[in-house]
């Protein structure tokens, strides 16, 4: 959206205490006024639900400070197995392909 910086966006929710990194950071207007964002964000994987809660709030309003209404995020641990990957790959352990869930 016009007016808003990537870079201080990311700069912000990185700067709330707790946050390791950032990325798949999307941001769009779904009207004159109204933007959303959403983002992947990569905290401790020893965090309990009460702390992972208060980060997605302080990061929720600080959002709101640069102009974004509306907000989503997705937590991931710190301890996940993608060591920095862009997409991390989903692999099957099992030869029916049910991709680690059963049926």
């Amino acid at each position: 959206p016009k007016g808003v910086s990537l870079d201080a966006l990311v700069a912000q929710i990185r700067g709330v205490d707790g946050v390791l990194s950032v990325h798949d950071l999307h941001v769009w207007s779904i009207t004159s006024g109204t933007n959303a964002l959403t983002a992947h964000v990569v905290v401790s994987g020893e965090l309990s639900v009460r702390e992972a809660e208060r980060i997605m709030t302080e990061i929720s309003h600080e959002m709101e400070h640069m102009g974004i209404t509306h907000t989503t995020l997705q937590l991931e641990s710190s301890e996940n197995d993608c060591d920095g990957e862009l997409i991390c790959e989903v692999r099957s352990s099992d030869a029916g392909g049910h991709l680690g869930h059963s049926h």
